[in-house]
């Protein structure tokens, strides 16, 4: 049981990165669908990856706090989230 959580704490944390990556590549698509400004798309695609910064974050922590209540292991999975985002 513990290969599937850990599994998906690993497909979590990789949506988040395929999240940001794609709408820092796609921002010229983006800016030319919306009739955007270059520079007010950037500023969009800059909240959006706070909101799914702090959205992502908000479920990795639900999800530890949830599944993993064994002390020490605890301990490591929030140690290891919390400079994830920051990298």
């Amino acid at each position: 049981m513990k290969f599937l959580q850990v599994n998906i704490l690993s497909a979590i944390y990789g949506l988040l990165f395929l999240i940001e990556t794609q709408l820092l590549v796609n921002v010229l698509r983006i800016s030319r669908l919306t009739n955007l400004d270059i520079n007010n798309t950037y500023v969009l695609v800059f909240i959006g990856i706070v909101v799914a910064l702090i959205t992502f974050s908000f479920v990795v922590y639900q999800y530890i706090n949830k599944f993993w209540n064994e002390g020490k292991e605890l301990q490591w999975s929030i140690l290891l989230w919390l400079p994830t985002p920051f990298c």
